[in-house]
């Protein structure tokens, strides 16, 4: 050992002189004769970086950390490998030491920093296994973190891994989902869809996110080409009715929501929807028609305040229509909304009149009084025959009564036929009333600006709209609509399904040979067909090339460019100003002096910024930067954190006279003496023996300064912390 003794002092005396080289090789030789001295191997670890000798050093500094490592001091062999990371930061196993360290400490935002730019020099060097790797540990750390689970996806699909990447993909999805977060959604598909362009989904999902973000016409545009290739799917065909409706077309809406009906009829959700629809295109009389038909099945799922609030629309628009007024009664019942009965039994009242109305021929004219009194002397006549009956009653023969009962049964058969043909000829009157209000035209224009409740549910979700009716409840159409097929022509036309539109026409010709209307619409489909076109790809649409137009270069740009430092997580100035606990703040704080001790001044500014948010080391992790910035000759900055500690409430007396002892020392060395004897004074006040305050205080007013000495003193036990 007398050998090592002479060593030590060797190289001391080298260093002295400047001699590094010397003094490496004798720090060479002290650890060759006690390979347990951990502290010679990393004064050799660190003269050998001072000389540039990068592999002895990073060689040395490995044996020092990987035996803290080994012991348990954790933070010390982080601190030692942060400062293998100084010396040579392109080797990526000091990256994934330092992050299994801090989370073996518990700093977990450490560890994913580390993490973090471990997995982007994977990618960097084209190694996207081993990047994906280092995300699903990130992803095991911080399971919420969306940017690392975006990052596994694209890196998944990179691979061809499709399966991977949309497993992620969705669960991402999912995630925003929940929150209502379309803004970031419309986001995740700009980002995957060039991705997986032919997944019909990812367009769908696109085309849904610009609609819930307002872009409502990119939304048609993704629409009206997936439709061609689904056109009886569902919930493109309610994103389509809905894009129509927040642009006011309403006449399309119809089209689609008629479409929609076709495929759902039970729907009640489509229903309500194809109803208001009617009234905004000022169609009352179809709406009440709808509203008629299917009002018991309203009534029975509950939906009674909608059909309420379509009713009280209708009665605005059709004050005399009977129909309205009394279902508007049945649910003002229902709702148990008595002030509102009044209004509607008067309206009744006032349609309905009596069974007198009759005998009216108009509305001032009345029967005359003779013919009344004409009608008077009869029934009295006939009373007078039933009394003489009844005084002058004889017993009459069996064979006669049978006979009577013969011709009453007569009689009643031919009063049944009557009402029969009555019957007959009011369906016949309802009929022509049905077909004339088809024929009468509306105008639009007075409802096209009316502003409704938007209620955008884009889930094919009928379990929540649709009351099951068994079919038996459905009424039986035997006949041929000729309108709704029309419409549905119209329909697919303008949605460039040209070979249904044709295929509906000739159904309808089938059954009207001669109907000009399809006849006009199916000569009008073949031109289309026959017309020239720029550019037809088939069934393929490119839905990216056809979204990504000029404006959204920039936004394409960032997109292509998309790594973990995008924005699908929680901001990360919303992160840094949580709270942290006690023990990840005494974490960070221990980690910051043993990076001080190392030298590595901005590694333990970043470490006591995170330790003060914490109380427990507010003060000494303010009192430790300040010392930090007044290493790196940062006067200013130092000053008024050493300032913003001594105004922090709740001081003690010990720690207030340590924090003022720093700052006067800090007054020294950067020789500002005046301030410093008025700071050791106020010390030396208090408490003379203080760290020799009174001594301190004599030797700057007497001109000597002794800021080589920094920090230190004699009386380290009143010290506050570390400082």
């Amino acid at each position: 050992m007398a050998s090592k003794d002479k060593l030590l002092a060797s190289a001391q005396k080298a260093l002295a002189n400047g001699k590094t080289t010397r003094a490496i090789k004798d720090y060479q030789k002290i650890v060759e004769l006690d390979k347990k001295d951990y502290r010679s191997r990393q004064k050799l670890a660190d003269l050998c970086a001072k000389a540039g000798l990068k592999e002895a050093a990073l060689e040395a500094y490995e044996v020092v950390a990987k035996n803290y490592a080994d012991s348990g001091f954790y933070l010390k062999a982080i601190a030692v490998y942060k400062q293998m990371q100084k010396v040579d930061s392109s080797q990526l196993n000091i990256y994934a030491q330092l992050a299994e360290l801090n989370e073996k400490q518990g700093l977990t935002g450490n560890a994913l920093a580390e993490y973090r730019t471990l997995a982007t020099q994977y990618e960097k060097n084209e190694m996207p296994g081993e990047a994906i790797n280092i995300l699903q540990k990130m992803k095991e750390l911080d399971p919420e973190n969306l940017n690392v689970r975006v990052k596994i996806a694209e890196l998944h699909a990179s691979l061809d891994e499709s399966e991977k990447g949309k497993e992620e993909f969705l669960e991402v999805l999912e995630f925003l989902k929940k929150s209502n977060n379309f803004d970031k959604i419309l986001k995740l598909y700009e980002v995957f869809l060039p991705l997986f362009p032919n997944e019909p989904e990812m367009g769908s999902g696109l085309a849904e996110a610009y609609l819930r973000t307002g872009k409502v016409e990119k939304s048609l545009k993704i629409l009206r080409g997936s439709i061609k290739k689904n056109p009886n799917d569902k919930n493109l065909l309610q994103m389509l009715a809905e894009g129509y409706r927040l642009q006011k077309d309403f006449n399309n809406e119809r089209l689609t929501l008629q479409h929609l009906l076709k495929l759902s009829s039970k729907n009640l959700g489509h229903r309500l929807k194809y109803i208001r629809c009617c009234m905004n295109l000022g169609e009352y009389d179809r709406a009440l028609h709808e509203l008629e038909e299917w009002k018991e099945a309203f009534f029975e799922a509950e939906k009674v305040e909608a059909l309420k609030e379509c009713y009280e629309r209708l009665h605005q628009k059709l004050p005399n229509e009977e129909k309205v007024a009394r279902t508007l009664k049945l649910i003002y019942e229902e709702t148990g909304e008595a002030d509102k009965l009044s209004g509607v039994m008067s309206s009744l009242t006032e349609e309905a009149g009596t069974e007198l109305d009759m005998f009216q021929t108009s509305d001032d004219e009345v029967i005359d009084d003779s013919i009344m009194d004409g009608i008077t002397e009869d029934l009295q006549e006939i009373e007078l025959a039933e009394s003489d009956l009844l005084d002058d009653q004889e017993e009459v023969p069996l064979d006669i009564l049978e006979g009577a009962e013969e011709i009453e049964e007569l009689e009643e058969l031919e009063e049944i036929e009557e009402l029969e043909e009555l019957e007959e000829i009011e369906e016949l009157e309802e009929l022509e009333e049905v077909e004339e209000a088809e024929e009468v035209s509306i105008d639009v224009s007075a409802e096209a600006d009316m502003e409704l409740e938007i209620e955008l549910d884009l889930d094919d979700a009928e379990d929540e709209s649709v009351l099951e009716i068994s079919e038996d409840d459905l009424q039986d159409e035997t006949f041929f609509d000729l309108e709704s097929a029309l419409e549905e022509v119209e329909f697919y036309v303008q949605q460039g399904l040209l070979d249904e539109a044709e295929k509906v026409c000739q159904e309808i010709l089938a059954v009207v040979p001669d109907n000009a209307e399809a006849n006009e619409k199916l000569s009008n489909i073949r031109e289309q067909r026959s017309a020239p076109v720029e550019d037809d790809s088939g069934d393929f649409i490119d839905i990216a090339s056809e979204v990504m137009t000029e404006t959204d270069e920039a936004l394409a740009e960032e997109v292509n460019e998309f790594d973990l430092s995008s924005d699908f997580s929680q901001k990360a100035e919303e992160v840094e100003v949580e709270a942290i606990s006690v023990e990840d703040a005494e974490s960070h704080y221990n980690l910051g002096i043993a990076y001080k001790e190392m030298g590595l001044v901005d590694d333990a500014i970043a470490e006591f910024d995170k330790a003060m948010k914490n109380p427990t080391r507010l003060v000494d992790s303010l009192a430790l930067k300040a010392m930090c910035l007044a290493e790196t000759g940062a006067f200013e900055e130092a000053e008024q954190y050493f300032w913003s500690v001594l105004e922090q409430p709740g001081l003690g007396e010990a720690e207030k006279l340590g924090i003022q002892f720093e700052l006067g020392l800090f007054y020294e060395n950067f020789g500002k003496i005046a301030e410093a004897i008025t700071v050791i004074e106020e010390v030396s006040a208090i408490d003379p023996g203080y760290r020799d305050a009174g001594e301190k205080l004599e030797d700057l007013k007497s001109g000597k300064s002794a800021s080589a000495e920094g920090s230190s003193g004699k009386n380290s036990k009143d010290r506050v912390s570390y400082i």
